[in-house]
């Protein structure tokens, strides 16, 4: 099975009630994968399912989506079942420590855009009973960005979009500015870039290595306009998503139920790998 690795970030919105230390993200927008929470994109009705209890910080289960277009019920018991009448199912783990996310790829279905914007939808529709804003990026693979700068010949331009400093944790020193610009601007959101028209563009590695790591740890997104051998290119984070070869075989709630503990084990070595260490 091939996953996709995300990140949430909570944002608590200007004028908000709550203080950081009332708000957890068990207790707030992750509700909404327990309580069969729906929403309609493009379409189509979502919802996710979890087989685990609140006491594991893994939480293990299904993205669910309607085979129709009509309002469809959603369905009870899930995880006694082989298959869900009209519904299709996409396997997914959350991490509720270091808020990562895990959905399988299945191409031309459920891709990398798609449950990235369903899911930022989903966690939304609960973040705004609790005035917190909620926002999901992919994690990218760090290589990506470096290998594009490292073979550039000229640099057009390079951008940045990045999320407000995350409610539930601070890490790096990109975080530690963005809270600072939030407090004054009341901001959620960072567009930065920097251009020059004859591909001149010259930007030092130690200025960029901080916000490169924050863009790909999930924190937000990038893209680089440069020219390689003679021919103009554009690169972009999202292109760069982390895809994962895990060897999970199940198609079904009914499956998944049956090799719990085989699967929890697989997806933990996973979300290992994707902990974000304050620096």
């Amino acid at each position: 099975m091939k996953l996709i690795a995300l990140r949430y970030f909570i944002i608590r919105n200007p004028g908000s009630l709550l203080s950081t230390s009332e708000v957890t993200p068990i207790d707030s927008i992750l509700d909404v994968f327990h309580d069969r929470t729906t929403i309609t994109y493009y379409g189509k009705t979502y919802y996710a399912i979890v087989t685990n209890h609140r006491d594991d910080d893994i939480w293990i289960g299904f993205l669910l989506r309607s085979t129709h277009t009509d309002v469809i019920v959603p369905a009870k018991n899930e995880f006694d079942k082989q298959r869900i009448p009209n519904w299709e199912e996409c396997f997914l783990a959350i991490d509720t420590i270091n808020q990562s996310i895990l959905v399988q790829n299945i191409a031309g279905s459920f891709t990398p855009d798609l449950v990235k914007n369903v899911i930022n939808e989903l966690l939304e529709t609960k973040a705004r009973v609790f005035d917190i804003t909620a926002k999901v990026e992919l994690i990218c693979n760090k290589e990506a960005f470096w290998s594009t700068y490292n073979k550039a010949t000229k640099r057009f331009k390079i951008a940045f979009t990045l999320n407000a400093p995350n409610l539930f944790g601070a890490r790096q020193a990109t975080n530690a500015y963005l809270k600072e610009l939030k407090q004054i601007t009341n901001m959620d959101k960072l567009h930065s870039s920097v251009e020059n028209e004859e591909g001149m563009l010259s930007v030092p590695k130690e200025i960029l290595e901080d916000i490169v790591k924050y863009a790909d740890d999930g924190g937000g997104n990038w893209s680089q306009t440069t020219e390689e051998n003679g021919k103009r290119k554009n690169t972009t984070s999202n292109l760069a998503a982390i895809k994962e070869n895990a060897d999970i075989d199940i198609d079904t709630p009914k499956q998944l139920k049956d090799k719990y503990e085989y699967v929890h084990t697989i997806v933990k070595g996973i979300f290992k790998r994707f902990a974000v260490k304050d620096e």
